[in-house]
């Protein structure tokens, strides 16, 4: 299915604004357009990618990773030893 949408035009602008590190949201505004569509032509395009502007500092990432580790350990923990309970079991001693 061929789309009518991508234009020469259309894609030479999207190609300028990419190059000049404009944000998808913004060439998205620009032609009238999906965020997703903007990406998805760059894409098939072969243009450039970005870093993303979520991830900043490392170890921030490293921080929240082990913070979310952490926490999901404590979540199954505590659900393993709710259904222990349930069973008439002991409880799992806590992991360090």
């Amino acid at each position: 299915m061929k789309s009518d949408f991508w234009t020469d035009r259309r894609t030479a602008i999207l190609t300028s604004m990419w190059n000049a590190d404009k944000t998808a949201a913004l060439i998205a505004d620009a032609l009238h357009c999906t965020r997703d569509m903007v990406i998805g032509k760059a894409h098939r395009l072969g243009l450039p990618s970005r870093p993303s502007p979520i991830i900043g500092d490392p170890e921030a990432v490293e921080r929240h990773r082990r913070a979310a580790l952490e926490s999901n350990a404590r979540r199954k923990w505590k659900a393993v030893n709710e259904r222990r309970d349930a069973l008439g079991l002991p409880h799992l001693p806590r992991q360090p």
